[in-house]
């Protein structure tokens, strides 16, 4: 049998491991787009992407011929714009969130910072060394998001929380209980010369002495009849 005194750490741990297993469903997956499209030569589809810090970004792409993928920021992507206009500068965007030369693949990332960003299916001549556009090209993309609940979270964190609080009191509520109706019962039990005893006497007929009942006179040894 388990000491009481490690009671309450067992219940705390085993509730503190019921509540990091519904740590996982907490991250919801929401997908951000997902189409099958046609990207003519020389141009680029591009979308402003609803994602914060901490969220993880797949993306799923396939197509007939290789084009460039860019994650960018706010500032990239007008500089993308500048350039493809141009055709001239440069643009910075994420080495992560983006595939060069590519007509399939399947990568995650994180988002590292809260602003706005931007995905471009890129079809055009730039930049240097990315996919060379010979065509239209028809496309699938997917790109989901898995985001942290984080009112939920706490929600749980709080409930479980409360669990463990109302636990230990309860415990400690028992322990002080059984030791206050322990101390009772011992100061309200007779000590033992106080209690009653009786000791059944009797007459031997033979020898008229008095003796305690049993099978023989404790005075003359004469067997009762």
């Amino acid at each position: 049998m388990m000491r009481r005194g490690l009671l309450i750490p067992f219940i705390s741990i085993i509730l503190l491991l019921t509540s990091l297993s519904l740590i996982h469903p907490l991250a919801r997956a929401e997908t951000i787009r997902d189409l099958d499209a046609e990207v003519p030569e020389g141009e680029y589809h591009h979308w402003n992407l609803n994602i914060s810090a901490g969220d993880t970004i797949r993306v799923v792409f396939e197509s007939n011929h290789t084009v460039d993928l860019f994650f960018l920021n706010k500032k990239g992507f007008n500089d993308y714009e500048r350039v493809v206009s141009r055709d001239e500068g440069t643009f910075e965007y994420y080495i992560q969130g983006s595939a060069m030369d590519t007509n399939s693949t399947d990568f995650s990332f994180t988002v590292p910072d809260d602003q706005d960003f931007y995905f471009i299916i890129d079809n055009t001549l730039m930049p240097d060394g990315g996919a060379q556009p010979v065509s239209n090209v028809t496309y699938s993309i997917k790109i989901t998001k898995d985001s942290f609940d984080v009112a939920l979270f706490w929600t749980i964190c709080s409930v479980m929380t409360g669990l463990v609080m109302g636990l230990v009191l309860a415990i400690v509520y028992l322990t002080v209980y059984r030791k206050k109706v322990g101390v009772l019962a011992a100061t309200e039990r007779p000590p033992v010369s106080q209690r009653s005893s009786v000791v059944e006497v009797a007459i031997c007929p033979d020898c008229g002495a008095y003796s305690s009942r049993g099978d023989f006179c404790t005075q003359c040894g004469r067997k009762f009849r």
